[in-house]
Formats: C-alpha cells, sequence, structure tokens
C-alpha cells in the first residue's frame, strides 16, 4: 500500500531545495498521520478532500475525483494555506501528491485547528439518498454536499421546513444525526449537524461509496444545478452547537 513517502523520489528533488542533500532528504520524508480536511483544486475538480498523510514535500489524499499520474493541483488548507503540487501516483479513491516546494507542516497543522475549519470546510458531493424526519412526517431527498457540520439535500416531494426545525437525518450505512434547518430554497435545503461528524467516520464512507458516486447516471445534475444556495451563509457548514443529551 503507497504511503506518503512513495512519490519522494530523490531523482525529483530541486537542487537548492529543504530537500537537497540526505539531511534534507530524510526530514523531508518525515510524514505525519493526520486526518485533515482539504480543498483540492485542479482541472475540473473543486472539491473537498481529505488529507490522511502528509510531510513536508508531499500528502496522501482520499478524493472522488478522477486525478492522473502528472496532474497539477492545489491543496488549500484551512483557507489560509495553498500549496501547489503534482499527482505522483493513484488509486481508487486514493492520491499521492508531490509538493511544488517543502513546507512546514507545523503550518498545515495550525491552519486546519478547529476555528479554521469552522470557517471555510470545504464541500464534499456525494451521490446518496437521505431521509428528513421529524416528529410529524418524512421526506425522502438526493444528497448535494456534505461536510463534518452539515450538508445540502434536493427534496423529492414539495415540504416546507421553517428555519430553525430540527430534523433527523439519515443516510443508509452511514449516519442518523439530528440536526437543524438552516435554509430552504427552490426544493433543496441546507442543515447543520448539532454534533460534527468524526472525520475517521466521514473519510471511511467517502471511500466505500466513491464508486458508486461514480457511476451514478445523475451525478453532474447532483453536482452542478443542485449545488447549495450561493445566498446561503456560512452557518450551514460551520460547527454544530452542543446539546445536551
Amino acid at each position: 500500500m503507497p504511503t506518503a513517502i512513495d512519490f519522494l523520489k530523490p531523482a525529483e528533488l530541486q537542487p537548492g531545495t529543504m530537500t537537497d542533500g540526505p539531511l534534507g532528504r530524510r526530514a523531508s520524508q518525515r510524514s505525519h498521520s493526520v486526518l485533515l480536511v482539504a480543498r483540492l483544486i485542479g482541472g475540473d475538480a473543486d472539491d473537498m478532500c481529505l488529507v490522511r498523510d502528509v510531510s513536508s514535500s508531499g500528502a496522501q489524499i482520499r478524493t472522488q475525483q478522477a486525478l492522473r499520474v502528472d496532474d497539477r493541483v492545489v491543496l488549500e488548507f484551512g483557507g489560509s494555506l495553498s500549496v501547489d503540487a503534482t499527482v505522483r501516483w493513484v488509486r481508487p479513491g486514493t492520491a499521492g501528491v508531490q509538493f511544488d516546494y517543502c513546507i512546514d507542516v507545523e503550518n498545515v497543522l495550525s491552519a486546519t485547528t478547529p476555528k479554521d475549519a469552522r470557517r471555510s470546510t470545504p464541500r464534499i458531493q456525494r451521490c446518496s439518498r437521505v431521509l428528513l424526519s421529524t416528529a410529524a412526517l418524512e421526506v425522502e431527498a438526493s444528497l448535494i454536499d456534505i461536510t463534518p457540520g452539515g450538508g445540502g439535500v434536493t427534496l423529492k416531494t414539495p415540504r416546507t421546513f421553517p428555519h430553525g426545525t430540527q430534523i433527523m437525518v439519515s443516510i443508509k450505512n452511514f449516519l442518523q444525526r439530528p440536526a437543524e434547518v438552516r435554509w430552504q430554497v427552490n426544493g433543496r435545503l441546507g442543515f447543520q449537524f448539532y454534533e460534527r461528524i468524526q472525520l475517521s467516520k466521514l473519510d471511511c464512507w467517502l471511500v466505500n461509496t466513491v464508486e458508486l458516486c461514480r457511476a451514478c447516471p445523475n451525478q453532474r445534475s447532483c453536482h452542478t444545478a443542485n449545488r447549495r444556495d450561493p445566498h446561503a451563509s456560512g452557518p450551514m457548514f460551520t460547527q454544530g452547537r452542543r446539546h445536551a443529551n
């Protein structure tokens, strides 16, 4: 199984960088096992990805995007740190990228602190059936996108949910979690979880559903025409309030 250092080949290192020479090279290959949310930009991709391992020279990421070796991408951490990179290896749902220049891993970790993540957590698109329920009704919906803090859906039947309505969000084989309605427009609805999804749980679900999402015949309409309302503000994707049990 590839690791974060598999793409850090000495022949690819550029003279004059922090990795020039044996001491610098060893430093560049010290990978940190993490689970961070980042924004992936490259080609047609502008999506959320999960970073599993990171070093000063590269990272291993989870993504549904069909990346290819030598693709040029940008990883944006916490909305405050962007790093240009090249894809070095790919396999379903996973890719290894090499940064154009060495970075300070501590800067990456500080850029993705909870405070920053709440402000600019990117959305990940998935094709999945969702059930929204209250004490009085149940409504089927299709997932538009999701983050650890909330998500957006397209309702299959017209229903009105006042702002602040408490709902239960259910996705088969993934979660059943209470949430609050944050916005609704043109048959679409955004919700905020009261408790954020654990990244490890989200990561597992992303890996298990990546091929299903690619095979979805409605993928393009799900991911473009039905994107979240541009006038909806950040609270939909900010950290949910914790309610006492």
